[in-house]
């Protein structure tokens, strides 16, 4: 083993197409020092020594993971244009280096859809301009207004960012081929330019399109209307990268370019056929019809915040005005909704007494006739909107600093309101006390409290949500108040008390401008509540109002409703946090909290712009304030969050478990669980895992899977664990399940050995006797005893997943994977993913038509899968094979022949090819090797 044949085994490895590939998942990258010594078969220290010395020679840098991972310098320099500013690198770092870049590139990101109705169209277009070694040409079909052409500009900014080019290093160059419709000349003037003298009026040499497009991307829109002699010169440069300009003989120009095209039309009625062969990609963007309604909301939304940009006005749309957008069916997509929407702002801009300053109110009489009359059709026959999306029934607000709220225009029922003052009036004529009073409205009282919560969209404090909408000294007094009332009680505040005060305030205040109050109550001026009456004293002072007494007591049972809703203090017991992105979190943890009548579940929202870094160091500050003594259990959603309960352990010691694919019903489960007891997380943790209620998130493991067999004794007492353990297991056909057995200090110091095995297997159970803290579900030897407990047991390994069956039956899959991976390097007019998938379905219906043996249809797939791709590749360059021997061939073999010229029609419309006779014979030897011989003896 040379240390030559070393790096080329790692060149192999690691391509470009593999570290995008794992920079996109936002997986870690590169190969160990064990993986390059079991391919030779060597010692893993020598292999170590070799990588560690080409680190030092600048050839490799290395990652400072379990176990180490080392990469190509040369690779990541030049093929991913990532600047290295040393060797070694933390998985921090190398997150923040590569995939900070990614997502930075990622400017498909900003679009709407990107996660919905267009994310399918979004990875075709990131392929295309990604796929080796120049990218693909492609074609953008879709309705008019459908975005085709802000499509193609953020795939060139893309391709650009993701590139690390200037606009000047890779430009994008765009041209409407209808605007020289009637003049074919000039259309193919504008593209390729023209010579002095190429025709009348010519009088000095130009530059075309193409030119300036070179190393960039020309778009052409509206492409239907290029000329058949356009098409043909086009595909000509896409075939040989050369040109001339109008005019010229014998000069023969260069240009490196990706062209994109869009069009109305089908292509396959308005475009030459060789032309469109020319083009492997066509994305087609959806109307605005076939979109959900949160993207159309959205859409909507982002069209009146560019108005309110524009004319740097506040708007506030009628709820209907939403609805009936939303619903309506436009004809010209987004387009004709910009327009609609354009008129709107304009109408209520003229129609504002305020012309200068202030909101603008958008009402639903100024609509177009016909979405008013759609809307109403929708009315009338009870349509509701099946998504649960709440906004619906809310004003649109959007400020010029693109600021979008959703609220009620009254947010309070000052009908209600003046209702409980009337009563607390009648009620204290009557000479009743004040806790007769109390007793009498709170049921009142608590109503209007909820009413307060029920009318808005958002249930947690977020000062920047509340600004828009209260006066920022109101909200920063209420906050104040309220952590007052906390710290002088000992008690904890729910943030929903701290929403409610802050919109009594704001309404109380509003109505004292408005109104002259007269002191009509008997009730003393006083309260006789401290902490009520010092309240009252700074409101006075703070706004410059004088409250009267009604108020006042008004004002003392909304503050004892209030402190009604305090929950005791849970710092001694172990805490419940969910993790989700955008607002998801805060959204289950109130329902779970208002099921409960509990404020225990608490939530953890990470913005979707926020550096990951920044969001688990705010997590860990929050959780170390909170000084928890029995841990802390996580309920997270997905991607970077899954990381922070194993962060949160290695950098404070708290004990954590992590469970993924949070829901409402699994938040649910574990606070009645954690409610109703007060135990360690472990416990709560191997019980829920045990009653089969979720899959661990180790279930996905490419590992063998394995289990630690450990006791206080010795070894020797593990060994006998052990092997009754691998008994069991072989007892319930898990006899693949590796176990291995180590003392509890080896366990306790997690040793090299307890280190190997979870680096080299999925570590799915630990055996003991005593209860050891490790990243994996303990179980005491007691539960492998009786029948029902180890039934509860076995029961679990199946649910992780790691089942014998599954090992099996991933052998196809892998080489139709690796078949693909083998023509990306191979191809480059066709998109090997593609290849892959359509190749994949047509192999596995011609295999069960044929009966095809299934312990070779792994291979032969594997092979014909490349052969396809390769056919694929050579019939769009227009190349062609000859089989020898053809007719008797296929006169011996009719049967075969048919059944592949049957199913092979999908590759064929797939593609948009025509395959020969010749390419199938090929195909019928690759399945049956020895029906050649046979027929041409």
């Amino acid at each position: 083993m040379s240390e030559q044949e070393v790096f080329d085994y790692i060149y192999s490895v690691i391509t470009r197409e593999y570290l995008e590939n794992r920079i996109q998942k936002k997986e870690n990258f590169g190969i160990t020092a064990k993986d390059i010594a079991d391919h030779f078969n060597t010692y893993r220290s020598t292999v170590s020594t070799m990588l560690n010395t080409a680190v030092k020679n600048g050839l490799f840098i290395k990652i400072e993971t379990r176990p180490v991972l080392f990469v190509p310098v040369d690779i990541v320099k030049k093929e991913l244009h990532v600047h290295l500013e040393k060797s070694v690198y933390t998985p921090e770092e190398i997150r923040n280096l590569f995939f900070k870049k990614e997502q930075e590139a990622d400017s498909f990101s900003i679009m709407i859809g990107h996660d919905g109705s267009q994310s399918l169209q979004i990875k075709q277009a990131q392929s295309a301009i990604l796929y080796p070694p120049k990218g693909l040409h492609t074609l953008i079909t879709g309705e008019s207004g459908t975005g085709k052409t802000l499509f193609a500009h953020t795939m060139y900014d893309y391709g650009r960012k993701i590139k690390g080019m200037s606009e000047k290093e890779y430009p994008f160059v765009e041209f409407n081929c209808a605007d020289y419709y009637h003049n074919p000349q000039l259309l193919l003037s504008q593209l390729f330019g023209h010579i002095r003298g190429a025709f009348t009026g010519a009088d000095q040499e130009t530059e075309g399109l193409v030119e300036k497009a070179n190393h960039g991307i020309l778009f052409l829109d509206e492409i239907h209307r290029l000329p058949p002699e356009g098409q043909e010169l086009l595909f000509y440069l896409m075939d040989t990268g050369q040109y001339r300009k109008m005019g010229e003989a014998n000069t023969i120009r260069k240009a490196d370019i990706l062209i994109i095209g869009a069009t109305t039309e089908n292509p396959k009625d308005v475009l030459l056929k060789t032309f469109k062969r020319r083009i492997p990609l066509t994305i087609n963007l959806p109307p605005l019809r076939e979109r959900p309604l949160q993207e159309k909301l959205k859409i909507m939304e982002h069209l009146f915040s560019k108005e309110a940009i524009l004319t740097q006005r506040t708007y506030i749309i009628d709820a209907d005005i939403v609805k009936a957008i939303t619903l309506y069916d436009f004809t010209e997509n987004i387009g004709q909704l910009a327009s609609e929407i354009k008129i709107l702002c304009a109408r209520s801009f003229l129609e504002s007494k305020t012309k200068e300053f202030g909101e603008i109110k958008v009402p639903y009489v100024f609509l177009s006739d016909n979405i008013r009359e759609a809307y109403k059709k929708y009315r009338k026959i009870g349509y509701t909107f099946t998504d649960n999306y709440e906004n619906y029934n809310y004003d649109l607000v959007i400020t010029p600093s693109n600021e979008i709220t959703h609220v009620k225009e009254n947010v309070l029922n000052e009908e209600a309101y003046c209702s409980l003052i009337d009563e607390i009036r009648n009620y204290s004529r009557q000479g009743l006390t004040s806790d007769e009073v109390a007793i009498r409205i709170s049921s009142a009282v608590s109503s209007y409290y909820d009413e307060i919560l029920n009318s808005m969209y958002f249930k947690t404090v977020n000062k920047d949500e509340l600004y828009k909408i209260i006066e920022p000294r109101i909200v920063d007094f209420s906050l104040e108040v309220m952590k007052e009332i906390q710290n002088r009680l000992s008690v904890k505040i729910t943030e929903q008390s701290i929403l409610v005060l802050a919109f009594h305030l704001k309404f109380l205040i509003d109505r004292l401008r408005k109104i002259k109050l007269t002191e009509s109550s008997s009730v003393p001026v006083k309260t006789g509540d401290a902490i009520v009456d010092d309240m009252i004293d700074r409101i006075e002072s703070k706004f410059s109002l004088r409250l009267p007494t009604d108020e006042k007591k008004f004002f003392q049972l909304l503050i004892k409703n209030i402190t009604s809703d305090i929950v005791p203090d849970n710092s001694s017991k172990a805490a419940l946090y969910i993790l989700a992105h955008g607002n998801t979190a805060s959204s289950i943890a109130e329902v779970c909290n208002r099921l409960l009548h509990t404020d225990f579940v608490r939530a953890f929202d990470m913005p979707l712009t926020q550096d990951v870094n920044q969001s688990y160091q705010l997590f860990m500050e929050e959780i170390e304030s909170l000084h928890l003594k029995k841990g802390v259990m996580i309920l997270a959603d997905m991607g970077s969050l899954l990381d922070f309960g194993h962060k949160l352990t290695r950098d404070t010691g708290i004990p954590t478990h992590t469970i993924p694919n949070v829901s409402t019903a699994i938040a649910l489960d574990f606070a009645h669980i954690m409610l109703n007891r007060n135990e360690h997380i472990d416990l709560t943790y191997n019980e829920y895992l045990i009653k089969n209620r979720f899959e661990p998130a180790f279930a996905s493991s490419e590992k063998e899977p394995a289990i630690i067999s450990a006791c206080s004794s010795g070894q020797g007492t593990s060994i006998a664990f052990k092997n009754m353990i691998v008994e069991i297991l072989k007892e319930n056909s898990l006899g693949y399940i590796h176990v291995f057995a180590l003392s509890n200090e080896e366990l306790q110091k997690k040793n090299e050995t307890y280190q190997e095995i979870v680096d080299s297997y999925n570590l799915v159970a630990v055996i003991g006797n005593v209860h050891i803290d490790v990243d994996a579900p303990f179980f005491h030897i007691s539960e492998l005893v009786t029948d029902d407990k180890k039934e509860n047991f076995i029961k679990f390994l199946n649910k992780t997943g790691v089942s014998e069956q599954k090992t099996k039956h991933k052998k196809t899959d892998q080489s139709a994977e690796e078949a693909a991976g083998f023509l990306a390097q191979h191809v480059m007019y066709v998109n090997p993913l593609a290849v892959q998938k359509v190749a994949a379905e047509f192999l596995e219906n011609l295999f069960d038509d044929l009966e095809y043996e299934e312990k070779n249809r792994a291979s032969t797939g594997f092979s014909l899968i490349i052969h396809i791709g390769f056919m694929i590749e050579r019939i769009i360059a227009n190349k062609t094979i000859i089989f020898d021997h053809k007719t008797p061939y296929l006169d011996s073999n009719k049967e075969i022949f048919q059944k592949i010229r049957s199913h092979i029609k999908s590759i064929e419309e797939a593609f948009e090819i025509e395959i020969s006779d010749d390419e199938i014979c090929y195909m019928m030897i690759t399945l049956y090797p020895n029906t050649y011989d046979a027929a041409v003896a």
